[in-house]
């Protein structure tokens, strides 16, 4: 089995695509070492660098907060919108009225677990004094937070060797952990205080993201061209499986080499690609003259 995984930009969303292209018998002229060299040859023609995170807080089925004032907007948190006190109040999470507690949290939750390995904050403010008692400030703490089935309770991410939580009100503020594999987050934060009353919390964008398991690459087109070396298959099934696929589902298509052969599929659509089961495409192909 062949793995290949594709990224695609859809506007502010990173998507993922696996495809797996299983094999199922070989009519060949050469050795199937030498083919098989030759089919990751071509295909690599289409490869980038590897990546490794994919921000799953964009597929969050839940968002949820300890408070949010009405001029703001808790959907803010996950849209894909970075930025700092520039951003409206309808692109920030804010939690500024008269009675301003110590402490307050972010919590989002998924249909599924997702194995997490960092996160990072964009803190919306509008004082840039970190001993704040009124308006909008960076908290004086924050952390991360995973929800531990087993002991049914919130528990403190372990960060990796140097890492840290910065305090950061122009800047991303990200941190990587132990990996931990749940289906709630939270983000918790302490309010910067003047010692007398507390500074009230923002935020424009939350970001987790998720480890994957297999390798990834990078690329700008959600279209998947087959090629030439794959003329001596007889039979190819396509399993295209991912997470924030564009609306238009990813096409596959095979070269000019390949004409008279068919797909059983030439489109996997959004909602089979982002099932359980993702979306299949069987190729059939005549076995080539002469070949042995």
């Amino acid at each position: 089995m062949l793995i290949l995984l594709f990224f695609a930009v859809n506007y502010h969303k990173w998507t993922m695509v696996i495809v797996k292209i299983q094999i199922k018998s070989f009519i060949m002229k050469r050795t199937f070492f030498k083919r098989t060299f030759l089919l990751i040859a071509c295909l690599s023609t289409l490869l980038g660098y590897a990546q490794t995170q994919v921000n799953v807080a964009l597929d969050a089925s839940v968002r949820s907060a300890h408070f949010t004032a009405s001029w703001n907007n808790l959907n803010a948190i996950n849209d894909g919108i970075t930025g700092y006190g520039e951003l409206g109040n309808t692109q920030t999470w804010g939690t500024w009225n008269q009675d301003r507690p110590e402490s307050g949290w972010l919590v989002y939750e998924w249909s599924k677990e997702y194995t997490i390995i960092g996160s990072k904050v964009y803190f919306w403010t509008d004082t840039d004094n970190e001993n704040a008692g009124n308006g909008v400030a960076v908290p004086s703490e924050w952390k991360v937070q995973y929800w531990d089935k087993t002991t049914e309770d919130w528990a403190d991410v372990t960060l990796l060797d140097g890492e840290s939580y910065s305090r950061d009100r122009l800047a991303p503020n990200a941190v990587s952990f132990s990996p931990i594999t749940t289906d709630k987050i939270r983000l918790y934060m302490n309010a910067a205080t003047d010692g007398s009353t507390y500074a009230a919390l923002g935020v424009t964008e939350w970001e987790v993201y998720s480890q994957i398991a297999e390798p990834v690459v990078k690329t700008s087109v959600t279209q998947i061209t087959l090629s030439d070396y794959l003329k001596s298959l007889t039979t190819a099934t396509f399993n295209v499986k991912g997470v924030n696929i564009p609306e238009q589902g990813i096409t596959l298509s095979l070269s000019n080499s390949l004409q008279g052969v068919q797909l059983s599929a030439l489109n996997i659509t959004k909602a089979d690609a982002e099932s359980e089961n993702g979306g299949k495409s069987v190729r059939s192909c005549p076995p080539l003259a002469n070949s042995k």
